[in-house]
């Protein structure tokens, strides 16, 4: 009896252990959940997850083919650019040389300015009658000096000189010219043009009162009511050896 007893307990032990081991199983696996439906949860939320941009990866998006036609234009502009540089620094530095020449080299001066220019070189010489040298002169004198300087050959005195070369009109004349004076049909005097127009026509000529001096024949009556002729420079002979005394 006390061994039947002892066998049922037993068994009762035994069923309680089973059904508590039983039931502690059915909770662990209910939290921990199946190893498979775990899976296909973590499958849904990778393929859930936005694809990521491949600039994350390291590469570059194409660019479109606008950009790359912009992209060579742009680089086809610049080397237009560099090429046009030479050759605007080389067209400085020729405008740059043409104004340094223009500073260093005085413009070429015509045969009648380096007479005019000469001829007031001797400005303030005394007058001296029949005088042909800076020392002293007199009218015709001084015309020969000056001209003789460019090889013009002139006759001795104005009278002789009034013979030579074209005669112009007075709307004609030019610095260079030389004008004579006179009364009646007699020459008597001559001076060397030295500047016209409107307002004025001055000569540069040696008087018996003050030397070689220059002024304006319209501010004087005297000399403006004397004028005879006036000839044109370029019509007198540079030829050595003419002599009309």
């Amino acid at each position: 009896m006390g061994i039947k007893f002892s066998i049922g307990k037993l068994l009762r032990l035994s069923l309680s252990i089973v059904f508590t081991i039983g039931l502690n199983s059915c909770v662990s696996s209910h939290s921990m959940g199946h190893p498979y439906q775990d899976s296909s949860r973590i499958q849904k939320k990778v393929s859930s997850r936005p694809q990521q941009n491949t600039t994350d990866a390291g590469l570059k998006p194409k660019k479109s083919s606008n950009t790359q036609k912009q992209k060579n234009k742009s680089h086809q502009k610049t080397s237009a650019k560099i090429a046009k540089k030479p050759e605007q620094k080389q067209q400085r530095i020729l405008v740059a040389d043409t104004r340094l020449d223009s500073v260093l080299s005085p413009p070429v001066q015509t045969i009648r300015e380096k007479i005019i220019r000469e001829a007031r070189s001797l400005l303030g010489t005394r007058y001296k009658p029949a005088g042909k040298t800076p020392a002293g002169f007199d009218c015709s004198g001084f015309v020969i000096h000056v001209l003789s300087r460019f090889d013009f050959q002139m006759a001795a005195c104005s009278a002789d000189q009034s013979k030579c070369g074209r005669k112009i009109l007075a709307a004609e004349a030019k610095p260079g010219d030389l004008i004579f004076f006179g009364s009646k049909d007699r020459i008597h005097h001559v001076g060397i043009l030295t500047e016209i127009d409107d307002r004025k026509m001055m000569m540069i000529h040696s008087s018996s009162s003050k030397g070689v001096i220059e002024e304006d024949i319209l501010k004087s009556d005297y000399w403006l009511k004397r004028i005879k002729m006036i000839r044109d420079l370029d019509s007198f002979t540079r030829q050595k050896g003419i002599t009309m005394n």
